[in-house]
């Protein structure tokens, strides 16, 4: 499976065969992280850390704060 989040949204997609017998399980499967997610510490703790790397890569790009400023004047 895949996931993404953006500013407005997040997906989750996968992919499985048809066959009864593979997707029932895959289904289970996406149902679970979707109704019951767990968020493990070391994991949590991992993208936490990349996370705040992101946002420090992003205080020093011109770009991204031009993008952080101009969706920040349209949305006042």
């Amino acid at each position: 499976f895949q996931t993404q989040s953006l500013r407005d949204m997040a997906t989750l997609s996968f992919r499985s065969l048809t066959d009864p017998e593979l997707l029932g399980p895959a289904l289970e499967i996406i149902e679970q992280i979707l109704v019951e997610p767990a968020f493990p510490e070391q994991g949590f703790k991992r993208e936490q850390q990349k996370a705040l790397q992101t946002l420090q890569f992003e205080a020093q790009s011109p770009r991204k704060i031009a993008e952080k400023t101009f969706f920040s004047v349209l949305y006042e």
